[in-house]
């Protein structure tokens, strides 16, 4: 595979903890993406943890990153504009937060986490969220603090994710970092090298300015596992990141962009749950499969191994 970025530019480390993301399961999946040399522009649709395009499009002349979740977009904002004061706050704030675990314990930490998240609950309930930095410290401290980095939203649109189990053993580490402010600063020179642009909204408002040429990523929710229902909820098909979910009409909303996307000359690539309807759904491309450990519990031991489906138009 021909690779013509100059040598200073690599890959970086995803910053978020993002259950179900790709960090680490990019050698995996590199033969079914698009070649490096063959494409200067990269839109991400649905970024969430951003392990494609920080670890397989950072040599590209352009990124578009776009998510449903407007902390995630105030999050990759403020890496770009703001970096050190995310970092600052972000550090008076997890210090915070250890400082009264290790003076009163677990529940000490609870409240500054519940505290946290109620912040930005409230903040990304308004009408129309301003991106901020404040926004972006919530998000990362909540991120690095919650269980298996699991970011789910309630009904009503206010966050619900849990503190991690772990935390009170983490914070006896004298090396305890949450920040890595030396990953956010990677991230911030890969973003501003690439003139990234970042957008908040349904994956159309990603796609709506692809041209001929250039690459998209897709990785919606999995299609829910009706043979894998607990309390009527599929356990493995988890589509709750946003309080309306990722539903089967957005399937098909998603299927017929494809159809688009590849009539104006764009390339793509799609994960998604290998299922009968997706591999139906999706049948008119070139599709493969693979296994990845993607359950979408709040407990590890509830991950499984599931076939993946990766439908690209991408030739050989």
């Amino acid at each position: 595979m021909t690779d013509a970025r100059p040598s200073t530019v690599v890959p970086v480390r995803p910053p978020l903890r993002w259950l179900g993301g790709k960090h680490g399961l990019i050698r995996d999946y590199s033969r079914h993406l698009l070649s490096r040399d063959k494409f200067t522009v990269f839109h991400d649709a649905m970024t969430g943890g951003g392990a494609v395009p920080f670890e397989w499009a950072y040599g590209c002349d352009q990124l578009h990153l776009n998510d449903k979740l407007p902390e995630i977009v105030a999050f990759y904002t403020a890496v770009r504009d703001d970096v050190e004061g995310l970092i600052e706050g972000a550090t008076l704030l997890s210090e915070g937060m250890i400082h009264a675990i290790r003076s009163d314990g677990i529940e000490a930490g609870r409240e500054v986490f519940n505290e946290t998240r109620g912040l930005l609950s409230d903040w990304r309930t308004q009408e129309r969220p301003v991106l901020s930095t404040e926004a972006a410290v919530w998000m990362l401290v909540l991120n690095r603090t919650s269980t298996n980095g699991l970011h789910r939203m309630s009904r009503n649109g206010r966050c619900n994710m849990a503190i991690r189990k772990d935390l009170a053993k983490l914070v006896l580490r004298e090396d305890l970092d949450l920040v890595r402010a030396d990953g956010l600063r990677a991230l911030h020179r890969l973003l501003t090298r690439t003139n990234a642009i970042l957008t908040c909204g349904d994956f159309e408002v990603a796609t709506a300015c692809v041209q001929a040429g250039e690459y998209v990523f897709f990785d919606p929710p999995y299609d829910p596992n009706p043979k894998r229902l607990v309390k009527g909820k599929s356990a493995a098909g988890f589509t709750a990141y946003t309080a309306d979910g990722f539903t089967e009409e957005d399937h098909q909303r998603l299927s017929d962009d494809l159809v688009r996307l590849d009539g104006i000359g764009a390339f793509f690539t799609l994960t998604a749950r290998s299922t009968v309807e997706t591999r139906a759904r999706y049948a008119q491309w070139t599709t493969h499969e693979v296994d990845m450990r993607h359950g979408n519990s709040m407990k590890s031991s509830g991950r499984e191994v599931v076939r993946e489906l990766i439908v690209t138009n991408v030739g050989p």
